[in-house]
């Protein structure tokens, strides 16, 4: 879509089809997304060394 846009070589109706498809394609990617970050999980290892899940915080990044 980008190097469609970049070229100039289309029409300007179309150009404006392009992005809003665009637009349309990372609204549905965050969504997905944030449903995917809601299932992510920590596995952490209990004192008693069994392991347990917990929330992702948003501050950490998976290891």
């Amino acid at each position: 879509m980008a190097a469609t846009l970049e070229t100039g070589d289309i029409p300007l109706e179309d150009s404006i089809k392009i992005y809003e498809e665009g637009i349309q394609l990372i609204e549905f990617c965050e969504k997905k997304l944030g449903e995917a970050e809601k299932k992510i999980q920590k596995l952490n290892r209990t004192p008693g060394g069994d392991f347990e899940t917990k929330p992702l915080d948003d501050t950490e990044t998976p290891e």
